[in-house]
């Protein structure tokens, strides 16, 4: 999905897999990132529908549409 984004959602993307990779190594276990609207369902790949949030809880959702981990 990379090849698809603009520059701007590149950048935030990166920023985000350092954030994953850190909070991975922080809690011990793997962290993703995640698309709030899955873009199979109209997701974007900007920073609004983008969240870092822990692989258990991204791979039980599977491909649907959530509300933020976060709130």
């Amino acid at each position: 999905a990379l090849a698809a984004m603009t520059k701007e959602e590149k950048e935030n993307y990166a920023n985000l897999v350092k954030i994953r990779d850190d909070a991975t190594k922080l809690f011990g276990y793997e962290w993703h990132i995640d698309h709030t609207i899955p873009l199979s369902l109209g997701g974007t790949n900007t920073i609004d529908n983008l969240e870092v949030v822990p692989a258990l809880w991204n791979i039980s959702k599977k491909n649907r549409n959530s509300d933020s981990y976060w709130g």
